[in-house]
């Protein structure tokens, strides 16, 4: 059974996106003030990836076999995304 990486895309580059812009709005505004991090990685993680991994739980809810554990991974690395997300803002 190969991973299939199409679940994980659009939270992916939406994330990926946030970041990029926010990135750019710190360093243009304040280039010397890493507390800018914080708001930033917590935001994205808590905010946009985390709900992001709830939702794809409510998914999984009806799918069964092949399927249902195709969501369930799918779910547990949007999870992992929200966790690295968080600890690099911490």
């Amino acid at each position: 059974m190969a991973l299939q990486l199409t679940p994980l895309v659009t939270p992916s580059c939406r994330a990926l996106g946030y970041v990029g812009g926010l990135t750019l709005a710190a360093w243009f505004f304040a280039p010397s003030n890493i507390f800018s991090w914080h708001p930033t990685c917590m935001g994205i993680g808590f905010i946009l990836v985390m709900t992001e991994g709830i939702l794809r739980a409510i998914e999984f809810r009806f799918l069964e076999k092949a399927d249902r554990v195709q969501a369930i991974r799918t779910h547990g690395y949007i999870q992992l995304l929200a966790l690295i997300f968080i600890l690099l803002g911490s």
